[in-house]
């Protein structure tokens, strides 16, 4: 069975460039293929004690919210630096960004209340990715 992921609403947030460089910094990052990449995301936020907060972006019920000053923590202040530098904003921009772009990029892949399929998610995020960086029509 085939998830039904929010593309338009994932759209909306890689269609700033500033964020869609922040993300494709941070993901980076995370190593392994692009599919494994969200799940090591998720896995860094919970080893930095925002676990909870993760949980309910991927579950079905309202999300969590988190400050720029969790995220900066929970994903490292190396991690934010190197993204930051990435998309040319300060550290604290780019951990504000992250805190408030991540929560619906998590829930907008996670439809169904789980993660989709490594390979499913790793070619929507190749077509993202690469739509997002084409200009408006």
């Amino acid at each position: 069975m085939r998830m039904a992921i929010d593309v338009n609403q994932i759209m909306k947030l890689l269609n700033d460039p500033t964020v869609r460089q922040l993300l494709s910094s941070l993901m980076g990052k995370m190593g392994g293929q692009q599919g494994g990449q969200l799940n090591g995301l998720l896995e860094q936020l919970s080893q930095g004690g925002l676990g909870q907060q993760a949980d309910s972006w991927i579950g079905t019920g309202q999300n969590s919210p988190v400050t720029g000053n969790q995220m900066a923590q929970a994903l490292g202040q190396d991690n934010i630096d190197a993204a930051a530098a990435s998309a040319g904003v300060s550290p604290e921009v780019a951990a504000h960004d992250l805190a408030e772009v991540l929560p619906q990029l998590v829930n907008s892949a996670t439809p169904d209340g789980q993660l989709p399929q490594a390979s499913d998610l790793q070619q929507l995020m190749s077509q993202l990715m690469g739509a997002a960086q084409k200009p408006a029509a």
